[in-house]
């Protein structure tokens, strides 16, 4: 049974969200409509996304986690596949790139949506569970936080052609933008080893789409990433190809890694 909007409202006045412990249940698409996330506030999902359509919308979904997660958004949900899809659009994300946009709104969006391309995966992983019942919504979750890696460091490199030289190489800047390369490559580290040892905790489907986006995302980051990463990355990706059993799979990674030493 869905969960009653009235329901939620009420307790959206009464009650502060914190993740919780929740029995084993079902795996049962409990989502709403589309048109009742919007009623009960949860921003249009026709139109990208901000900070503040996070923050506006988080408050009612973390609500919902709290009554029944079941009912949170889905990813291809006859209800609410279009309110999910929104949640990890990557066009919510080309505002950092969009370079008709004034550069210092763009660098307010930054905070913000790192904060909130996190809490999308929070709201559905299960890391305590034998298995991802959310496989699919975890994944785009995870594909999504890496997408906002890449634009992060494209808006900061942009900012550092712009900047002179003096403040180019002032120590605070020069240490923000390593931090955010240093950043994808621990991302980039964390998908290879979820492929590697976890991913008998997904959909075998949704590992596919997974490495796909994944995949695209590197390499268009790996020119940026430091040269000892890049060694330690190729070198996880060799020893994962050697021992993945699915054929498929591992002649996508040989195919990766082929791309990567071009």
């Amino acid at each position: 049974m869905k969960v009653l909007i009235s329901t939620i409202v009420f307790c959206f006045a009464v009650s502060d969200f914190a993740f919780s412990q929740n029995e084993i249940a079902p795996y049962p698409d409990n989502s709403l409509t589309t048109e009742a996330y919007v009623y009960i506030g949860v921003p249009d999902p026709s139109s990208p996304w901000l900070s503040k359509d996070y923050k506006k919308g988080f408050r009612f979904l973390e609500r919902i986690f709290e009554l029944d997660k079941w009912s949170l958004p889905r990813k291809d949900s006859p209800y609410s596949g279009e309110v999910f899809g929104r949640m990890v659009a990557k066009e919510n994300l080309d505002i950092l790139v969009d370079k008709s946009i004034p550069l210092p709104q763009r660098l307010e969006e930054i905070d913000g949506l790192a904060r909130y391309t996190a809490s999308v995966r929070l709201l559905y992983e299960e890391p305590d569970q034998p298995h991802e019942r959310f496989s699919k919504e975890v994944l785009a979750a995870k594909g999504f936080e890496l997408y906002f890696g890449k634009n992060a460091l494209m808006l900061i490199m942009e900012l550092s052609d712009l900047l002179p030289e003096s403040q180019r190489t002032d120590p605070d800047f020069v240490k923000a933008t390593q931090g955010i390369k240093d950043n994808l490559s621990d991302a980039t580290r964390d998908w290879i080893a979820l492929i590697d040892t976890q991913r008998n905790r997904y959909n075998r489907i949704d590992i596919y789409s997974y490495f796909e986006e994944v995949s695209e995302t590197t390499l268009i980051v790996w020119s940026y990433l430091p040269k000892a990463d890049q060694t330690d990355i190729l070198n996880r990706l060799e020893k994962v190809a050697k021992s993945l059993t699915d054929k498929e799979l591992r002649q996508e990674f040989k195919l990766l890694i082929k791309k990567l030493k071009a």
